[in-house]
């Protein structure tokens, strides 16, 4: 069989595998197409055996020709016929984050958001870059996940993300949009070997391929045997996992995972993050255990990456997004007729359901006129409804097991100088309403749950 033909036979297999009836009339392929000699064999390959297919293109905005790529690409696609998106991101590195990194995680997270349901993402790796990945992941020490390099197939964020082009070297592609008359970008950076995948392509595979010139299936057989190896590690994770869940998926019970061997919490920690998204290193994976997990039962560890952080409190693991920063010194009017939301931490304050006797609610004379939003400082004492004393709120915090890192982000009304509720938890015994009046709740949310419950009930 020709290329074409090879193509077309595993794309139409791997199809059929991924969803059981392979490609209906209704399923279009989405190609990642960057211009560049693979993914411009990708898209004509899709097109020329007739399926289905549009292209995306990733602006990045790191090369000073990234413009004229973007006129290229949409050159090519009218030429074939093919509807073409581009989409521009922001690619700058985080912190503990590397460029190549960086781009890689934008553009699978514009790619995959710009997917329609009942698409299918094609990106057009191949048997050289799965050469790199092994020998990369091998260089960091990585274990079975990053050993399994690339998968032909795999679900992720709900879309089904296919590599057709694994079992083809880039010297078939070459041969390939040779004899096809094909048109297409050379990056310059792919030439710069202080980056260590470019390194390996150009000075270290050569050399490999001089001495093993199968060298490339060689690391293909490898990168399959750790995949299966990955599925017997991940199916006894996913048994651990079940062991040390808790009502909330991104907290773990540190009781539950520290009855595992330590090589049993790794496995646990890093199937746990990807649920969550995060691919995280080896080097990651040991700072966890050993400054979180490990720590004592006193301390407040924290660790960082990517757009996440990671810590204890009260015997459990908590997977958090990174804080946004506020002013906790601010005071922020609120009349309580109208929501409130608190833009740097997403949440919004909104009146409840009257309140029955049961379950006190603000008095009449306490919501006629405008109150304030304020942040802990330090000192406060406060008595909530049904209790006799007034009690320290650091006290009533750690009463309630509210971990340390949400304290000082609770809304605190007031009225005056007079605190009269801790928004989600308590009201003020002297703030309540009478019995036989009618009182409000105040409502704590998540700004985007609240704003959709709202949008509910209007229309209701």
């Amino acid at each position: 069989m020709n290329f074409l033909q090879r193509f077309q036979q595993g794309l139409l297999e791997m199809l059929a595998s991924s969803s059981g009836g392979g490609l209906s009339a209704n399923k279009a392929l989405v190609v990642a197409y960057s211009g560049g000699l693979d993914s411009h064999v990708l898209l004509h390959a899709c097109e020329s055996v007739g399926l289905p297919v549009r292209a995306i293109h990733i602006h990045h905005g790191l090369q000073t020709e990234a413009d004229a790529w973007v006129e290229h690409c949409r050159r090519v696609c009218r030429q074939l016929s093919v509807e073409l998106t581009v989409l521009t991101v922001d690619a700058r590195a985080r912190a503990r984050q590397s460029p190549e990194d960086a781009a890689r995680i934008a553009r699978y997270a514009a790619l995959t958001g710009a997917m329609q349901p009942d698409e299918v993402l094609l990106t057009a790796q191949h048997a050289d870059d799965q050469a790199e990945t092994l020998l990369l992941q091998l260089l960091r020490g990585a274990g079975a996940a990053g050993l399994a390099a690339m998968p032909r197939r795999q679900r992720k964020h709900g879309v089904m993300h296919l590599r057709p082009l694994l079992p083809f070297t880039r010297e078939t592609l070459g041969d390939y949009a040779r004899q096809q008359s094909l048109d297409w970008i050379e990056d310059p950076s792919n030439d710069d070997i202080a980056f260590d995948r470019n390194y390996l392509r150009c000075r270290v595979l050569p050399v490999l391929k001089q001495r093993w010139p199968e060298v490339d299936h060689s690391f293909s057989v490898a990168a399959q045997l750790q995949q299966e190896n990955l599925e017997v590690l991940e199916a006894m994770a996913a048994v651990d996992l079940a062991g040390a869940s808790t009502q909330r998926e991104t907290v773990l019970s540190l009781t539950a995972m520290k009855s595992l061997s330590a090589a049993r919490q790794m496995n646990l920690l890093r199937y746990w993050l990807k649920r969550q998204g995060k691919q995280p290193t080896r080097k990651i994976l040991l700072e966890i255990r050993h400054a979180v997990i490990d720590a004592a039962d006193d301390a407040s560890p924290l660790v960082t990456f990517d757009d996440i952080e990671i810590r204890r409190f009260r015997q459990q693991l908590y997977l958090l997004p990174l804080p946004a920063e506020f002013d906790s010194r601010q005071v922020i009017p609120w009349p309580p007729e109208a929501p409130l939301t608190i833009e740097p931490l997403a949440l919004q304050l909104h009146r409840g359901k009257p309140a029955v006797t049961a379950s006190p609610g603000l008095a009449a004379a306490r919501r006629q006129r405008p109150l304030q939003v304020r942040f802990r400082q330090g000192g406060e004492y406060f008595r909530p409804a049904g209790h006799q004393h007034r009690q320290s709120l650091k006290k009533l915090f750690l009463q309630a097991d509210i971990p340390p890192w949400e304290r000082d982000r609770i809304p605190l009304i007031y009225d005056g100088d007079e605190m009269i509720a801790v928004a989600g938890y308590w009201l003020a015994q002297d703030a309540c309403c009478q019995t036989g009046e009618e009182g409000w709740r105040i409502e704590l949310a998540p700004a985007a749950i609240a704003n959709e419950a709202r949008g509910n009930n209007n229309q209701t």
